[in-house]
């Protein structure tokens, strides 16, 4: 007569709580489970203690392998941090190029979440970390964004002195001071004091930070009234339009950085036989990395906007160019504010 199975037998935890583990896990004699089996049997994360199973922890993500704590996987997760902050930044920023209808439908809107948006370099995230492709938050990419263009001021600082023609620099400087100086003479009947942000703190890029961020102030004005005229709807979350400008900002922000970068690199040799092509070559690639900015920043949502959440392409444009006007009416009074009280940031 075979016996009957046995009752749940419960044991004490060591806080005292009652927890019931199956009879069947009584160890018998027996083939001993097989590797696959064994991936989905719940385990201790090594890192944060809650009960998992799989191959990484659903609560922090760590890796619940037996090699996890090695010395190899140590190396592998220090290195696979700041790459996927790299990726999680650069995955939005690619989009905006070059998949901009499926950026905006999977922002918007969606259903499509942008975790699972394929990007050019999906397959790469994938060989570093399986899983969620999530990307950076907006406002830290911006943030990000406006670091990476600070840094740029340095590298064009150092291409005038790489070229040797720091002093030129210098009194081409002060010739736009004087000339200003003059202008302000003349029309104000006073003198201004020339703030420049760039230099306000001694820290470089910190000071270029600032200055950067500064030079926005104009383009936020435009991104707040643009998406106060836009319709909330069918969106997935009340502030995504103020996210997508966010987005959109430091997309324009990162091919500014490539294009003066690449101007700072030619004009050191093209600086030696000719000043003024070295600065026609650089004036010439930081325009063209400008162009970026005004088609995401205020043209692209007229075109993909209307598509996503269903709305006429009037109602879009209305937004935007009473956005512009907002935003040339706050620089005309403050540039007028800082030449009545005879105090310029620059």
């Amino acid at each position: 007569m075979k016996p009957a199975i046995a009752p749940a037998l419960v044991h004490r935890t060591d806080e005292g709580n009652a927890a019931e583990v199956s009879a069947s896990t009584v160890h018998r004699p027996g083939p001993q489970p097989s590797m696959a089996r064994m991936s989905t049997m719940p385990t201790a994360c090594p890192k944060c203690g809650v009960s998992a199973s799989g191959r990484f922890c659903s609560q922090c993500g760590a890796s619940l392998s037996v090699d996890s704590g090695s010395v190899g996987q140590e190396i592998k997760s220090k290195f696979s941090a700041p790459l996927l902050l790299i990726l999680g930044f650069v995955k939005p920023v690619l989009l905006l190029l070059t998949r901009p209808a499926a950026f905006c439908q999977a922002w918007l809107k969606g259903p499509q979440g942008m975790a699972e948006l394929p990007f050019p370099l999906a397959r790469f995230w994938r060989g570093i970390a399986p899983g969620r492709q999530d990307i950076m938050a907006p406002f830290k990419c911006l943030a990000l964004a406006i670091g990476l263009i600070a840094a740029v001021g340095g590298v064009e600082q150092f291409a005038w002195r790489a070229s040797g023609q720091q002093r030129v620099y210098e009194r081409l400087q002060q010739g736009e001071e004087r000339g200003m100086q003059e202008a302000a003479r003349r029309h104000y009947g006073h003198a201004m004091k020339f703030v420049d942000l760039g230099k306000l703190t001694g820290f470089g890029l910190l000071d270029s930070a600032l200055k950067e961020a500064w030079n926005l102030v104009g383009y936020l004005a435009f991104a707040i009234f643009a998406a106060a005229f836009m319709p909330r709807g069918g969106l997935v979350h009340r502030r995504a339009v103020e996210q997508y400008f966010a987005y959109a900002v430091a997309t324009g922000l990162c091919v500014q950085v490539v294009a003066r970068t690449l101007g700072a690199l030619l004009f050191v040799p093209i600086a030696q036989n000719s000043l003024h092509a070295a600065l026609n070559a650089a004036n010439f690639l930081a325009f063209f990395g400008y162009l970026p900015l005004v088609w995401l920043g205020a043209i692209a949502q007229i075109v993909y906007f209307p598509r996503v959440l269903g709305i006429g392409r009037t109602r879009i444009a209305v937004a935007m160019l009473g956005g512009l006007a907002v935003m040339g009416v706050l620089n005309v009074v403050m540039s007028q504010l800082m030449f009545r009280s005879g105090i310029v940031l620059i």
